[in-house]
Formats: structure tokens, sequence, C-alpha cells
């Protein structure tokens, strides 16, 4: 019953290494005031050859590509820092780690 849930879930989900640059930064502004929003704006605006696995990073990590999906922010007053958090984390930030945004591409 659980990998039937999973797998239907799957088949909604869309697979990042296939996504076009502007696709991926559609995906992540479908909110238009949201802290992802941002993130993937900054990165869209400012890295050059880069920002589509970058951007591809950043969707795999926010929708949690068959993982835990998290929340993820820039750190306060700088945007070479994001916030990565657990969205079913406690409220104490005991899941929250830190990355650069370079690193996205790793993802």
């Amino acid at each position: 019953m659980f990998f039937n849930d999973v797998f239907i879930n799957g088949d909604n989900m869309k697979n990042s290494f296939h996504m076009k640059l502007n696709e991926l930064y559609r995906e992540l502004s479908k909110e238009p005031n949201s802290p992802i929003s941002f993130v993937a704006h900054i990165v869209f605006e400012r890295y050059g050859r880069e920002r589509k696995k970058m951007l591809a990073g950043l969707y795999r990590l926010y929708t949690g590509n068959g993982y835990v999906p998290m929340d993820i922010r820039f750190a306060p007053y700088t945007f070479d820092v994001l916030v990565c958090s657990r969205r079913d984390a406690f409220e104490d930030g005991t899941e929250v780690s830190e990355m650069r945004t370079c690193d996205l591409v790793r993802y």
C-alpha cells in the first residue's frame, strides 16, 4: 500500500534532470512572496552558466526528490549562505543546516 502511494506521488513530480531552465524557475517561483521564490530569483539573476544546475539542485532539495522536503531561505544579511530545514522538523531548530549557495550544483 505504501509503495503505491509513493508511486502515485512520484508520477505527479516532475524530473528536474529533464526540465529546462525557465521551467525550473517557473516551478520554484509559483508562490510569489515565498522564501523559495526569492532564492530562485537570486540564483536565476546572479549566476551564469551554472544556474540551471543550481536551480535543479534547489528544486530537488525543495521537493524532497523522494526523500525529505526542505524549506530553504537565505541566512540573514547574506546571499551566500542558505538555511535549510526539514518541513517536518521540530520547532526547536535541531534539524536546521546551512550550506553555501554555490553548493546547490551538487544536489
